[in-house]
């Protein structure tokens, strides 16, 4: 979990990575295997249906529109982010090792945060972490931004002072970097995080003052970041005043051809799709048949994206998978939130709300199907959920009978 960000550090440090993945992961599959509970995963409904996704990706290499190439990038996915789901949930089997998850993710959202304060940069307008392998690009940082924000949250349910107060510095600092990355997904995701937290909480006052801040860090923002996402709500005649302006309405404008083109793909190709990864591939070649020239651009969509690279089929599934384990974590909080016994299972399925309501609205704007995101939030709240449920059943087991009383 923590080695990428290990990695990044080390490459901005001494121009080297670590390589503490190629450790770390041969002993999480050692570990997975001789821990007695590697189909702990495998026995949930979500589990099934990644293993079900799994399977049907590989089923469409046949029918891809470059076989190698989709082949290249399902090996990688099915041999380590997917894998990812069944580490977490074999490894996590109890309250104890969810919280180190928990804090191992936190640890991971504070040391990016600690990236951008160190090395980040407003080149071109748009914050970013220049030489990242990871955050190099504004949108990628701003997606686990908006990620990290629900773990950050977790913080503030702390009794400590000190958790809290670094929890909501936090959120605060993400919010931040968020606006000065100039990513319209980004920042969609954050607000309906928000609204997301302002729903389901109760402390309602809390949302609103944790507001008043983040008003006041905008003058720090770049004008070139937020002109863009003012662009998300003007029209764009009505903003354009400069040539870096024209490049962000091109953009939008680009992004919204290729949403279109992602559907009508879907819908000539709805069984297996053209291909995992292939959607470039498949919208150049179509493109050289009329004489046209298009820029090897992705769908910035994350549903579509499995739609016209995987097919339906594949996108029921990955959405089942997704928002399955969302219903069943807000089942989780909605039983537990009213209960002071059971207050840390609370707060911690109310942290996992937050991190993938995010990732399913970011997921709008970004094509992230084959990254490691659906597996590691979904494992985590799948995870939760089997931990809690030996907890939650001692509320409804009766009390033991007294012993009858010996005859004298």
């Amino acid at each position: 979990m923590l080695s990428a960000q290990v990695n990044d550090w080390m490459l901005h440090l001494i121009g080297e990575k670590a390589y503490i993945y190629y450790v770390a992961y041969p002993i999480a599959l050692a570990a997975l295997v001789f821990c007695g509970t590697a189909l702990r995963g495998v026995g949930t409904l979500t589990g099934k249906l990644w293993l079900l996704f799994g399977l049907w990706l590989l089923v469409d290499i046949p029918f891809s529109v470059w076989p190698s190439g989709s082949w290249n990038l399902l090996r990688p996915y099915l041999t380590r982010n997917l894998i990812l789901f069944f580490v977490i949930c074999g490894f996590a089997v109890n309250l104890r090792y969810i919280k180190l998850v928990m804090h191992s993710a936190i640890f991971g959202g504070l040391v990016v945060l600690a990236a951008c304060m160190v090395f980040g940069s407003d080149e071109n307008g748009r914050f970013h972490i220049p030489g990242s392998a990871f955050y190099d690009n504004a949108n990628d940082l701003g997606i686990q931004l908006v990620v990290n924000i629900g773990f950050f949250a977790f913080l503030l349910s702390k009794k400590r002072i000190a958790a809290r107060l670094l929890g909501m510095i936090s959120i605060l600092l993400s919010a931040f970097y968020i606006l000065r990355t100039g990513s319209r997904g980004a920042f969609v995701g954050a607000v309906l995080l928000l609204v997301v937290s302002f729903v389901i909480t109760k402390n309602k006052s809390a949302i609103v003052l944790m507001l008043l801040p983040m008003v006041l860090v905008v003058p720090f923002v770049s004008r070139h970041a937020l002109e863009r996402l003012v662009m998300i709500y003007a029209k764009p005649e009505t903003v354009i005043v400069s040539e870096n302006d024209e490049a962000t309405v091109a953009s939008q404008v680009s992004r919204q051809r290729l949403l279109r083109r992602s559907l009508e793909m879907t819908l000539r190709h709805p069984l297996f799709g053209v291909g995992p990864g292939q959607f470039i591939e498949a919208t150049e070649g179509a493109d050289r048949k009329r004489g046209q020239h298009s820029p090897a651009l992705g769908t910035h969509n994350t549903y579509t994206e499995v739609s016209s690279e995987c097919g339906i089929i594949a996108l029921v599934i990955f959405v089942a998978a997704l928002f399955g384990s969302l219903r069943k974590v807000r089942a989780l909080h909605k039983r537990t939130r009213d209960k002071p016994e059971f207050r840390e299972i609370a707060h911690m399925s109310y942290a996992m709300i937050l991190s993938l309501a995010g990732f399913c609205s970011v997921a709008l704007f970004h094509h992230m199907s084959y990254s490691g995101y659906p597996l590691y939030l979904t494992g985590m709240a799948i995870a939760l959920c089997l931990a809690a449920e030996p907890v939650l059943a001692k509320e409804n087991s009766p009390p033991p009978l007294a012993a009858p009383a010996r005859a004298r």
